[in-house]
């Protein structure tokens, strides 16, 4: 899905709003952006829902810091526009980076060229899920590729959403071989 100009103005409208002041319209329409980004497809319906009603837009310029090592990590951020260097690493839009359940973070981070992101405060059930599924630290087998798809099999079809890939895939015909 392609956002028209006003659909993105309407977007970021919505995400500067205070979260006691958005509407039900409000919601729909982050929700909506969010339902869309290829980074977020692995999420279940309800982790972005509660993604909805705390996620806020912030825009910074270039060699902006925003975070620094012993600070303690209450957010993460998806990366609209721009791009970040964090920890040897850039990161460019439609890019997460930041993710980290509490304590203080090990390294800064700095804004390359004016950036826009939506600020993902720790503790949301989306947050639950980004540790689960992307993190390194994880004994072999749990986490893992073959068990993340032994879990998604075993799962009730209808509690999780299809990723964009089974989307297409369902809606593409492919001749008999």
């Amino acid at each position: 899905m392609k956002m028209t100009m006003a659909m993105e103005s309407n977007f970021k409208l919505a995400l500067k709003k205070a979260p006691s002041l958005r509407t039900a319209e409000d919601l729909r329409t982050i929700y909506s952006h969010l339902y869309h980004m290829d980074v977020l497809s692995h999420l279940r319906e309800h982790q972005l829902r509660s993604m909805c009603r705390s996620a806020r837009y912030e825009r910074h310029e270039a060699n902006h810091n925003l975070f620094y090592p012993d600070t303690i990590a209450s957010c993460w951020y998806i990366l609209l526009t721009g791009s970040v260097f964090v920890k040897e690493h850039m990161y460019l839009a439609r890019c997460c980076f930041g993710k980290q359940l509490g304590g203080r973070r090990g390294c800064e981070c700095i804004t390359l060229e004016p950036s826009e992101m939506i600020v993902v405060e720790n503790g949301s059930e989306a947050d639950e899920s980004f540790s689960r599924e992307k993190s390194p630290r994880e004994a072999p087998g749990e986490g893992s590729e073959e068990s993340t798809l032994k879990a998604r099999e075993s799962s009730s079809p209808t509690a999780r959403r299809p990723t964009r890939t089974a989307r297409i895939m369902s809606t593409t015909s492919f001749p008999p071989t």
